[in-house]
């Protein structure tokens, strides 16, 4: 509980509250308008309708406080603890609350224009009809968060995780600096899903209910229980390059297994904000044109560049990841052998600035397939549905049956013209890695699968 000195301080008007204990304290209409309350425990404490204008309270403690209608207008929050902090038509314009640990708050018809939330973590936040007009949401994490009615006029979303975000009904979406993004987190995805999802425990009632998600992150904690502090920790560990993903259909039946056309999540980049020079840019360029000949799924235009793609069959409360594929990464494997540079060459394309081009794209490329599979389960989890990936065996089988490329298995004449099956790894080792679970019956084909459902709740409205 409180100190009972540090209350006293604080509702007879002190402003040197640093590191001050009033954890459950009443400071209802508390004039606390300048004080420094940086590194205090405000914990559980009540500030209905306090006044904060201008207060310091960056690394403070607020984890289920009540704020409801304060006036925290101009208020330092940096890197301050909200989670599931009541902060319902709260005043929070231009105040500071860059790197903030918002999950779950309420911020029901927040008053939070121009305000600063760059990097904040705002995981299932509740912001219905919250005026963030101007914000700076740069980098911020708005997984599940529910922005229905919200007004985002010329905020600036560059770079944040909108994942499973409810934006029906939000106003000014045109005019802000936005794109459809997402990130991965590499192998550790399913097991970052379910913390997000679950928030702050113990990691002892984490391992109890999602041991080998637990394994996975044993290494990043040190030991220290799933707070708020370390959830964002491993968020930062573990997360994969920003990717701008758009999709398409895909309506050819070749390498498809579903009766109906898949749907294609496509990983892009925008090649003219990486470093990159010109010649470079041109080498990449013609390679995607190789790719749209090639039928394979492909952004359009010069702008993106799509380093890969995840194409799967909606079974309705199953997706089938038949595809997970990267011609960039198939493409740098291929230039260690000789022949396949002569063919570059031949048509047009230059080996060595074609290294140089794949070498820039290194934070891409290393991550692809983990970063890839990973958000196929968070858009996943929006929907509160499992996902599948086709078993290895069976894809090469039928890939067999087909004629889509040569048994391997068997010899051929000449070893250079092998129409060689997919890589073992994507469909075994990857799935694998990500948590997923080998059935000998899937859901949306009898054959066998891996599986994994990253939220194992109901979906939430």
């Amino acid at each position: 509980m409180a100190n009972a000195n540090d209350v006293k301080r604080a509702l007879a008007g002190d402003k040197n509250l640093s590191g001050a204990d009033l954890s459950g304290a009443d400071l209802s209409g508390a004039d606390l308008s300048g004080a420094d309350l940086n590194g205090a425990n405000l914990k559980e404490s009540r500030l209905i309708d306090a006044d904060l204008r201008g207060a310091s309270l960056s690394g403070a403690e607020m984890d289920l406080a009540v704020c409801d209608g304060a006036d925290m207008r101009r208020a330092v929050m940096v890197g301050t603890y909200l989670t599931d902090a009541d902060l319902t038509d709260a005043k929070l314009r231009y105040a500071n609350m860059s790197e903030a640990i918002l999950v779950r708050a309420k911020l029901k018809g927040a008053r939070m224009r121009d305000s600063n939330l760059q990097g904040a973590s705002l995981v299932n936040a509740y912001l219905f009809m919250a005026d963030l007009k101007g914000a700076n949401l740069n980098g911020a994490y708005l997984i599940d968060a529910y922005l229905t009615e919200a007004d985002l006029t010329g905020a600036d979303l560059t770079g944040a995780n909108l994942t499973g975000a409810n934006l029906n009904g939000a106003i000014g979406l045109e005019g802000s600096r936005t794109v459809a993004r997402g990130s991965g987190y590499g192998r550790a995805s399913g097991a970052v899903l379910k913390l997000l999802g679950e928030g702050p425990q113990t990691a002892r009632e984490y391992k109890r209910k999602h041991p080998a998600e637990f394994e996975r992150l044993k290494a990043l904690t040190g030991g220290r229980d799933f707070d708020a502090a370390m959830i964002k920790s491993i968020v930062a560990q573990t997360r994969g390059a920003r990717w701008l993903i758009t999709n398409q259909k895909y309506a050819a039946t070749a390498q498809r297994r579903c009766s109906q056309p898949n749907d294609v999540l496509l990983f892009n980049i925008d090649l003219e904000a990486q470093s990159l020079d010109d010649e470079a840019k041109a080498q990449l360029r013609k390679l995607s044109e190789v790719s749209r000949r090639s039928g394979h799924p492909h952004e359009k235009g010069d702008k993106l560049f799509t380093v890969g793609w995840v194409r799967y069959c909606d079974g309705g409360k199953t997706w089938l990841v038949e595809e997970v594929q990267s011609d960039v990464y198939a493409a740098r494997y291929g230039l260690k052998d000789e022949k396949t540079r002569e063919q570059l060459r031949e048509g047009g394309i230059s080996p060595e600035q074609f290294e140089r081009a794949i070498e820039a794209l290194k934070p891409w490329t290393e991550r692809f397939y983990e970063d890839a599979l990973g958000v196929t389960f968070a858009l996943a989890k929006q929907r509160g549905i499992a996902v599948e990936v086709i078993d290895y065996d069976y894809k090469v089988r039928r890939g067999v049956e087909k004629g889509w490329w040569d048994d391997p298995t068997k010899p051929v004449k000449d070893e250079g013209r092998r129409r060689k099956a997919p890589p073992k790894r994507v469909y075994v080792e990857l799935p694998r890695d990500m948590g997923m679970t080998r059935r000998e019956r899937g859901e949306v084909l009898d054959a066998p699968a891996w599986y994994y459902r990253p939220n194992p709740r109901r979906k939430r409205r």
